[in-house]
């Protein structure tokens, strides 16, 4: 049976929103200081970092890489913009030669960053980019129109593209550094790659209109070598993945049961029943639907909610005899917009 460590409160907490972990155990969130006012965080080692962009009055956290660099957005009173710092906590703004404004959505380990670059022109014109030291280079060609969600060491890129000619054929795919684009196989007429690790295996989320519904519904899959495998087969469609690690494990939402759930190979676990194995019987907690993830060492981080009180908590995978226990590792107060209540 797992067990439960003591929790141990963050520095100068307040309403706290952690949503990435790397190898290293190092945590990434925003802290909610006012409604009006936040700043990103580091927490390693028992201490908290915050950083700030110049004349910061909301600040929110986006990614995290194994060198400690960071990637977040800030607001302050004459705009919106993107920054990167360095593991020394030196920033500078994400900027594009004739574009008026670059907002970050992915960092990898060498620096090089995904981001959504935006002309103010009539069109309101955008493209997806890949930065790295005063270089960019755009996603997609003249004839088809790409969308970046993901960034993985080797530069590659998980979206999805569309021909200029039909823009509600959406193709799951992965773009290549040299330009060239892999698609994935046909599954729906809405796919995309959210999720790409070094190994170039992915989650190709697909969305299909069911009889009854006036939306799409969402299923999750896990690609590898050519194949797509769904990841709660059998269980029908309302999945969505949320990470993906070097050892091929997936954390995901069924949306039917609000169940967080770590899909290793083909053998799924309930995260939110161990969870629940550990609180007092009866006990209602809430589980935040955008904010888990997983390092490559099988450390799995959720942010809990029991009343009023929210919590990140590190499940680590502890090996015992005859069976691989969870033990859960608290890391501080927390409190979020959004949760899944189970």
């Amino acid at each position: 049976m797992p067990g439960v460590a003591g929790r141990t409160v963050l520095p100068e907490a307040g309403l706290t929103l952690a949503i990435r972990i790397n190898n290293a155990g190092t945590v990434l969130g925003t802290q909610y200081r006012t409604s009006e006012s936040s700043r990103t965080f580091t927490y390693a080692n028992g201490g908290l970092t915050l950083l700030s962009a110049p004349d910061e009055i909301r600040g929110n956290a986006v990614d995290l890489n194994e060198r400690g660099d960071v990637l977040l957005t800030s607001t302050n009173r004459t705009g919106y913009s993107s920054w990167l710092f360095d593991s020394s906590g030196r920033g500078s703004q994400l900027t594009a030669p004739g574009w008026s404004v670059v907002i970050g959505q992915q960092l990898n380990d060498s620096g090089q960053v995904l981001a959504r670059a935006t002309r103010f022109d009539q069109w309101g014109t955008t493209a997806d980019i890949v930065m790295h030291n005063g270089t960019m280079s755009e996603l997609g060609n003249a004839s088809v129109v790409a969308q970046g969600f993901v960034l993985n060491n080797r530069g590659q890129v998980g979206g999805m593209y569309w021909p200029e000619s039909a823009p509600n054929n959406n193709r799951a795919a992965i773009f290549e550094p040299d330009g060239s684009i892999t698609t994935m196989p046909t599954q729906s007429y809405i796919q995309g790659t959210t999720l790409l690790n070094d190994r170039g295996q992915a989650v190709v989320h697909t969305r299909t209109m069911y009889y009854g519904s006036t939306s799409t519904v969402p299923t999750a899959h896990f690609y590898d070598g050519g194949v797509l495998t769904e990841l709660d087969a059998g269980m029908g469609p309302g999945t969505m993945a949320v990470d993906l690690n070097e050892l091929g494990q997936v954390l995901f939402w069924r949306n039917r049961s609000n169940d967080l759930l770590l899909w290793d190979h083909g053998v799924v676990t309930s995260l939110t029943g161990l969870l629940r194995a550990h609180m007092p019987v009866g006990t209602t907690f809430g589980l935040s639907s955008e904010s888990a993830g997983i390092n490559d060492a099988g450390q799995i981080l959720v942010n809990v909610q029991v009343g009023n009180t929210w919590s990140p908590y590190v499940i680590t995978p502890v090996p015992e005899p005859e069976v691989m226990a969870l033990m859960l590792a608290g890391l501080g107060m927390l409190a979020v917009r959004r949760r899944r209540d189970v």
